[in-house]
């Protein structure tokens, strides 16, 4: 039996319940445009990486409106109410019982890792573990590359084997 020694958990939506709250937040965006609004299941069926993909879904036209111009609106609006978010339910007593078994764990998001550290000072969590790992801009490119990177360089130490939780 492999005994797994490292968990990468993924953010958004896995440990931190805002899937809800980014429906709101897109809704918003898409009756300002006059465009329709999405269900919850047309999001839990649609959305996608990239997310410029799930834009364009949506039906956004980047001709009409460059997606670094939606892209940008979306995470103003919700950096500013991140603040109401919460982690789901039993989320720190699943990371305190993978603590207290020795088993290392780290943090990935597509999240900025700027805005994921403003986002985590709301949760103090950051002592569950051994790496935080957010990518180098807003628009939710990149998890996949800071993931893989962070798993090879666990690899190569040949002491842990690393298990990724991609939603």
């Amino acid at each position: 039996m492999v005994k797994y020694t490292h968990i990468i958990w993924d953010w958004n939506g896995t440990l931190l319940d805002d899937y809800q709250f980014c429906i709101k937040i897109m809704n918003e965006m898409l009756k300002k445009r006059g465009m329709p609004v999405m269900t919850e299941s047309w999001f839990l069926d649609n959305f996608c990486f990239p997310v410029k993909e799930y834009y364009l879904k949506l039906g956004f036209n980047f001709d009409l409106e460059p997606f670094d111009q939606s892209g940008t609106e979306f995470i103003k609006k919700y950096m500013d109410r991140c603040s109401t978010l919460k982690l789901h339910e039993q989320a720190i007593d699943i990371l305190q019982f993978f603590r207290n078994n020795g088993i290392a764990q780290s943090l990935v998001s597509a999240s900025s890792q700027k805005m994921l550290d403003e986002i985590l000072k709301y949760h103090d969590i950051h002592d569950y573990f051994l790496k935080i790992l957010g990518t180098d801009n807003h628009y939710a490119n990149g998890k996949e590359a800071v993931s893989y990177t962070h798993l090879r360089a666990h690899e190569t130490r040949h002491d842990l084997v690393c298990r990724l939780l991609l939603e």
